[in-house]
């Protein structure tokens, strides 16, 4: 190609370098598996620690969301998964009869109930044996006594006096004076318990129109040995353990609650042409009482409680020394006597026991001692008795001093 200017000379040729880059851009690297001889990766990313007021305060109302939806869903699926005290109050209503079936459910149900057993009884004898519990209070045991006061009550002359509390009743056993109280006060509330519980044995007879067995002078059968000592060993029982105690009050309770709402069978009768009657085969029920004593009414029956007591009715002077005395038994509740001028029952105090004790340790103490000692003893004892949860015999309130 000729020049403008009309040389000839040759132009210069443009040039270029090609490399090789081994493929398209878009191609991915496959590494190779020398790459893998260094061991796996290690993310050793983390995240941001966030530190300010605003976000504590976001965590505690989740945490405190999360722990109350939780606490929503949990039931009680156990008896001892309630607290204490809705555990007490619910057991305070109980029979303690119930109590008694409860016990043997599991071993922590059981070891609940002993752990709390004396404010149980406490609340069930508030609500259902308020005049029971004043009118039949336990004996003292014998060591809740001081050593010198017990010396003293087993002594062979004062124990010769008692002949005539110790009469040997066929219904009940006398106690035993190394373990029980000897004084007069503990002898009568003894003879009392075991009574209680002798009456309430016979109950099936007495609703059944039956004869109770009747037992000759000078016999001891097997059957009355064995019953006897079944109610003095209860009674023993019941003097350490309060549960026991309730127990029998509330069979007593059972047993004026039958009496005083018994109905009798009775066989109709009509006039034959020749002007005679005949008793036929067809029975009716009626009621022993047309107005039944304390005005006991059926929902206060159904109800439980011993508070119709507190009502006028026919005071219980004399002690049922004998079976016989059954039939004529209304509501068997001594201890007490009614007030006209106050129109209200009054009740012995609870210092009877320390007087019976202080009159012993007077008449048969050691002359050269001081007899107040013994007293003191006395006192102790009661108050011991009040802190172990038995059932005091005072009371505060219709107290006759």
């Amino acid at each position: 190609m000729a020049s403008p200017t009309g040389s000839s000379q040759p132009s210069t040729a443009e040039q270029y370098t090609i490399v090789d880059i081994g493929g398209q851009r878009n191609k991915k690297h496959i590494p190779t598996s020398a790459a893998f001889d260094k061991g796996p990766l290690i993310d050793t990313t983390a995240s941001l620690v966030l530190n300010s007021k605003k976000t504590k305060r976001l965590e505690k109302q989740q945490l405190r969301k999360k722990q109350h939806r939780q606490g929503s869903k949990q039931t009680a699926t156990n008896l001892l998964d309630l607290p204490a005290e809705l555990l007490y109050e619910i057991l305070v209503w109980f029979r303690p009869s119930d109590v008694l079936v409860l016990l043997r459910t599991s071993r922590s149900v059981r070891g609940f109930i002993r752990q709390y057993e004396d404010s149980i009884v406490r609340g069930i004898i508030r609500r259902r044996y308020q005049v029971l519990s004043r009118c039949f209070p336990l004996p003292v045991s014998v060591s809740r006594l001081g050593d010198d006061v017990q010396s003293i009550l087993l002594n062979k002359k004062r124990q010769d006096a008692l002949h005539f509390h110790k009469v040997p009743y066929q219904h009940i056993r006398p106690q035993d004076v190394l373990k029980v109280c000897s004084c007069t006060w503990c002898i009568v509330c003894w003879n009392n318990l075991c009574m209680v519980l002798d009456f309430s044995h016979f109950q099936k007879y007495l609703s059944k129109q039956q004869p109770i067995p009747m037992i000759p002078r000078g016999e001891f059968p097997l059957w009355n040995i064995r019953l006897t000592e079944h109610n003095a060993s209860i009674v023993g029982k019941a003097i350490h353990r309060p549960m026991l105690y309730a127990a029998i009050l509330q069979k007593h309770l059972q047993s004026i609650v039958d009496t005083l709402t018994r109905k009798h069978v009775i066989r109709r009768e009509i006039k034959s042409a020749s002007g005679k009657w005949i008793t036929t085969k067809d029975t009716f029920l009626r009621p022993v009482y047309k107005t039944r004593p304390y005005q006991v009414t059926d929902a206060e029956v159904e109800l439980g409680s011993d508070f119709f007591l507190e009502r006028a009715g026919k005071p219980s002077y004399e002690f049922p020394f004998h079976r016989d005395n059954y039939y004529n038994i209304e509501a068997y509740v001594p201890n007490r006597k009614w007030s006209k001028e106050e129109e209200r029952w009054l009740y012995y105090d609870g210092t009877q026991h320390e007087r019976d004790v202080a009159l012993a340790v007077k008449m048969f103490g050691d002359r050269s001692a001081n007899n107040e000692s013994g007293v003191r003893m006395a006192k102790a004892a009661v108050i011991a008795r009040e802190e172990n949860g038995l059932p005091s015999n005072s009371n505060t309130n219709n107290v006759e001093k």
